[in-house]
């Protein structure tokens, strides 16, 4: 049989979304049961599609998404049942479950070489040779397994098994059954198809379109009915403005908080096939799907509202990596996705308000960035934002929008714009203040006629710079001795506009050298470069400039408990944020942060010193105060610290209850002592993830290293 690497049950993830693996895998496969034929357009590739699995696999040529559509729901489920059957031995069924995968999917060539298989099995050599055959043809290219699958062994002295394996190990590409051409939007519609989408060896999917800037450009600017509208209108008239034509939008929640296309009648509007929507590549954050091709604004009004792992998109993107990064490709792709905060940023705390009243649970998000939008509310909280966004971006003169896109610097623009488009932001130095860069932006502070009035005015010679940092040293927590994390880093992620820490390690501060040299003008002005603390108490973060220009800093943090965003505010935090600008004389960038999260879940006080005398951690075993799970899993204990008289660490001792153990001043665990009550026994602990009920998030346990 095929080896199980090749079984898709042991390829899908535990939600059954297809992990990465599989897409690499069948990037080899896609159209194997037809020749190359030319391109559909787009529209009609989606226009009464087939509905049933077996007709999605059969019913025309496949590219990278109908081949991967049919994977999922006509093969996943047959070969789950073969491997059912091929366990039992029930080879009657196995044959049965064969034929029907090859009558559903007979571009996969898996179905023709398991029941190749189990022909031999049934000594049927002439039948076990058809199929052996035809799952060669049909792209089977695994010489080694073929070789020594105990399956065929009745086989291999036939002279054509030989000629058979010579032919699979010379397999090589194979084409696919759509022609791969970039998609041309059509009546302002763009469609993610089989024709233009096709994955990449990274186990994503790239969608491909070709940007037609001259169609919609006779069509209005903008509908808008007050000042933003009548500025647009006159921009256009006079030839000033940009304008969306041949931008894109990208509404990712089903147009559940869909942009009124009669808004802004240029732009092009991103729809999805049913292929496409089969793998869910139009929903929630973009994390399978790369677009390319033109600007994109888009959104998706959604979050994921059950089990211990509730969050928004935003915290979802903040807190996984594959989203983290495409983050920054869409950031300097001229992309830029906004989704709303759900229940990540509100007063309260672990679910009530100082006086008792149902309240939310703070800003619980672990780390800011500049690669999103994050709005405070719920469904269509949004709307306002876009609206702001799509007005900006067709207020920049057309020479200038056209340097930006092709230098990929828009988005850093427009975010620039964004935060000195907010009302809270009256001075220039308000610019370099936490008022300017919350994690959630409210839709009443937004000035869209003040956004749009300073796209317009920005000349193409003093575009504004972009700033970039790169961490060149960095403090390290000790394992098992100041860190108990199943990891051996504080590192959250570090991308080339944010480095995010987490407070893991028991030590008060935390020391980075950061620089910001790779900072770079468009027009290659000189640069002034500026840092600022965000959010924090300032007697408790230190910025040291280590040269003269001071784009190389060295940040030292220390532990900060829970308090207010601002001074006076209602919603509390635990991150520290600082900011890094830089400025050409004429604009500053866009912030990069630099923040370190302090999990709410510690109670840890500290001396004059700044050493740990205790720290208690919760949630494990009792309700301790919400943290992402997924950034700090709970665990349960309550560590005390000793020092002798000349300050020096002799060690800790830990509780869990009414039971307790001591712990030397390396981390070893204390089995037993001498006469003098000196260890006399110890062993290495190490700290791990322990899974619990589907319901309940993993915890941190301390087990014996050996």
């Amino acid at each position: 049989m095929a080896s199980p690497k090749y079984r898709m049950t042991r390829t899908m993830d535990m939600d059954g979304r297809l992990a990465a693996r599989f897409l690499c895998f069948c990037a080899l496969v896609i159209g194997l049961a037809y020749p190359a034929c030319p391109t559909e357009n787009a529209p009609a590739a989606t226009t009464n599609q087939p509905t049933s699995p077996a007709a999605i696999a059969t019913s025309k040529p496949l590219g990278a998404l109908g081949l991967m559509a049919a994977m999922k729901k006509v093969v996943a489920p047959r070969e789950q049942q073969l491997a059912e059957a091929i366990k039992k031995a029930d080879w009657p069924a196995a044959e049965s479950l064969c034929r029907q995968l090859i009558n559903e999917a007979p571009f996969f060539p898996n179905g023709y070489y398991n029941l190749a298989c189990v022909m031999a099995r049934k000594k049927r050599q002439e039948e076990a040779f058809q199929f052996l055959r035809e799952a060669v043809e049909r792209g089977f290219n695994n010489g080694d397994h073929l070789e020594k699958d105990p399956d065929l062994a009745g086989l291999r002295d036939d002279p054509r098994f030989v000629s058979l394996l010579t032919q699979a190990r010379a397999a090589k590409g194979l084409k696919p059954g759509i022609e791969f051409a970039p998609g041309i939007p059509t009546n302002g519609v763009a469609w993610v198809a089989d024709a233009n989408t096709i994955p990449t060896d990274r186990g994503l999917f790239r969608a491909v379109f070709k940007a037609d800037r001259q169609g919609a450009a006779h069509q209005p600017i903008t509908t808008l009915k007050d000042a933003t509208g009548d500025l647009l209108r006159q921009w256009q008239k006079e030839g000033t403005a940009a304008g969306l034509a041949g931008d894109f939008y990208d509404n990712r929640d089903g147009d559940h908080s869909n942009l009124k296309r009669e808004l802004f009648p240029q732009l092009v509007f991103i729809e999805y096939s049913t292929e496409a929507k089969d793998l869910q590549l139009h929903w929630g954050l973009p994390e399978q799907l790369v677009i390319e091709g033109g600007v994109v604004l888009g959104n998706a009004s959604v979050a994921a509202t059950t089990s211990p792992f509730w969050r928004s998109m935003s915290r979802a993107a903040y807190t996984s990596a594959r989203p983290l990064g495409l983050l920054q490709l869409q950031y300097f792709s001229n992309q830029i996705y906004l989704y709303p905060c759900h229940k990540d940023h509100s007063p309260g705390r672990d679910g009530k308000l100082p006086g008792g009243e149902n309240g939310g649970h703070g800003d619980v998000f672990p780390a800011n960035t500049p690669y999103l939008i994050t709005t405070q509310g719920s469904s269509g909280s949004d709307q306002v934002f876009l609206q702001a966004l799509a007005a900006t971006l067709a207020a920049f003169r057309p020479e200038v929008k056209e340097f930006l896109v092709e230098k990929r610097a828009l988005m850093p623009c427009l975010q620039m714009i964004f935060r000195f488009g907010n009302k809270a932001v009256s001075r220039p130095e308000d610019y370099l203040t936490g008022a300017a860069h919350p994690t959630v932006f409210n839709g009443q502070q937004i000035d869209r006629l003040k956004m749009a009035q300073m796209a317009h005015e920005i000349p193409l010679l003093k575009t504004p710079p972009i700033v970039l940092l790169k961490v060149e040293e960095e403090d390290k927590p000790a394992p098992g001795r100041d860190l108990f994390f199943p990891t051996p880093s504080e590192e959250l992620f570090t991308t080339p506009c944010a480095i995010a820490r987490v407070m893991h390690s028991t030590k008060c501060w935390r020391r980075l050298v950061v620089s910001a040299k790779d900072s770079r003008d468009l027009n290659d002005r000189a640069l002034t470069w500026h840092w600022a603390v965000l959010r924090g108490d300032t007697n408790r973060i230190r910025i040291k400039p280590l040269n003269a220009e001071g784009s190389r800093v060295e940040i030292l943090a220390a532990w900060h408990p829970r308090r207010p965003i601002q001074p006076g505010a209602d919603l509390e935090s635990n991150r520290i944020d600082v900011g890094a600008f830089v400025h050409n004389g004429a604009y500053y960038s866009a912030p990069a942060f630099v923040t370190w999260y302090c999990p709410d879940n510690e109670e840890r006080v500290y001396d004059a010193q700044d050493r740990p005398l205790s720290i208690t951690y919760t949630g494990a075993t009792e309700k301790g105060h919400y943290v992402d799970p997924q950034v700090v899993p709970p665990r349960s204990w309550r560590d005390e610290y000793h020092y002798d008289e000349q300050g020096r660490l002799t060690g800790w001792t830990r509780r869990r209850g009414d039971k307790s153990e001591d712990f030397t001043p390396e981390g070893r665990l204390i089995l037993s002592r001498d006469a003098q009550g000196r260890p006399a026994e110890t062993v290495a602990v190490r700290y791990v993830l322990q899974r619990r009920a589907a319901n309940q998030a993993p915890i941190i346990e301390q087990v014996m290293a050996y």
